[in-house]
């Protein structure tokens, strides 16, 4: 009979690491995955209640995370101080204990019963023990029936503790890592507002050309149906297209008149700068397909490379269209503003040479307010930022 309790108590154990371990797999939310562990414990050990304890702000107190039992709401207002009580000792030396009578203990710290107003009798503590250290403590009181805890009681508690560390470092670290990402975000969101500057100084244009040709880049990849997972290469090519034009000399650049031809080869060169610039940066390696190709021509009469048709990468393809009608349906000194309708009309004529056909069809598609939307932004729209930043998070 002794034989076939144990094995039936060896069982119940089991279940309870098993369901512990599948409600850990399974839920995200730390306080709720904190409080299965306990109430699981506390079932299988047959106790009248427990606390689960955490070392916080820089080990200078130790605060309640999960409470059961009749004093729960009161002890999760307490507060210990390290190495205080049975909950402290057993933090500070990491290891756990079996106290039948407490309240001839010394080391047990009578507060808790005097705020909570429940009469401890005997209590079973483990260590939350991870891979950095011991993190807190997993406590149960009063084992059901006026029975002592026993040693097996502890080893499962112990066992419990370290399921319950490793869920709290695993919730820290995603913590520390989003708030990497956090930092990194609004580093980028920085950096891009400064690239975007730099990059409208360095030609006779506007913040508003960077921004309507990103948008309107990833308004017609997403009308031609390009996956969501390669948007953000396109939107980061089409900023960074022109990044070469910060190598070219400002006599060349920033001149009033026509280019001579030899002016206009040196011109040229700013889409090989441009991918010295980028070639040793991770970040932006997916956006030298557009920076290298933005001006080849459909037919193979563009430069530098002389692609054509499909040979050409399709988001340079794409941006090729883009960087046109911008600049067509913008104002410039030697020209006023085209409407959306004599843009398209002409990129249609060039459809086949100078353009991919599918890229013009794409732009026709665009819906009065998509027109107006583009015509009119003043900065990126956050979802563009997010696709633009999307890689360092």
């Amino acid at each position: 009979m002794d034989r076939l309790a144990e094995l039936e108590r060896k069982v119940r154990e089991l279940s309870t690491l098993l369901e512990v371990s599948r409600v850990i797999n399974a839920d995200l939310n730390l306080e709720r995955v904190l409080h299965t562990v306990l109430k699981e414990a506390i079932e299988v050990i047959e106790a009248e209640g427990g606390t689960l304890w955490t070392i916080e702000e820089n080990r200078s107190v130790i605060m309640p995370r999960a409470a059961v039992g009749p004093a729960a709401e009161s002890i999760l207002s307490l507060r210990l101080q390290p190495g205080e009580g049975i909950v402290g000792r057993v933090i500070q030396q990491g290891c756990g204990d079996l106290v039948a009578d407490v309240q001839h203990d010394p080391r047990w710290s009578g507060r808790v019963d005097s705020a909570t107003g429940f009469a401890t009798r005997s209590i079973v503590s483990a260590p939350l023990t991870s891979y950095t250290g011991t993190i807190g403590c997993i406590q149960l009181v009063n084992k059901r029936g006026g029975r002592l805890f026993e040693q097996s009681d502890l080893e499962l508690l112990t066992a419990l503790g370290a399921q319950a560390a490793l869920v709290i470092e695993n919730s820290r670290l995603l913590e520390q890592t989003r708030a990497y990402a956090r930092s990194l975000q609004q580093a980028w969101q920085g950096t891009l507002d400064a690239l975007t500057s730099a990059l409208a100084t360095r030609d006779n244009d506007t913040h508003a050309h960077c921004y309507r040709t990103v948008e309107l880049t990833v308004l017609l990849a997403r009308r031609m149906g390009i996956p969501e997972t390669e948007l953000p290469a396109m939107a980061r090519g089409a900023l960074l297209h022109d990044i070469g034009k910060i190598g070219i000399s400002d006599q060349i650049l920033l001149k009033p008149g026509h280019l001579t031809s030899e002016e206009r080869e040196i011109m040229k060169q700013h889409v090989r700068l441009g991918y010295e610039m980028l070639q040793h940066i991770p970040f932006f390696q997916d956006a030298m397909p557009i920076v290298l190709y933005h001006h080849e021509n459909y037919d193979g009469s563009g430069y530098l490379a002389g692609l054509a048709g499909e040979e050409i990468p399709l988001g340079a393809r794409i941006f090729h269209v883009v960087d046109v009608y911008d600049a067509l349906i913008s104002e410039r000194p030697y020209k006023p503003a085209w409407s959306h309708e004599q843009a398209l009309a002409e990129l249609r004529l060039q459809a086949g040479t100078g353009f991919d056909p599918t890229v013009v069809e794409a732009l026709a598609t665009l819906t009065p307010e998509e027109i107006e939307h583009i015509r009119t932004l003043e900065n990126f729209s956050p979802a563009t930022r997010d696709l633009l930043g999307r890689g360092i998070k």
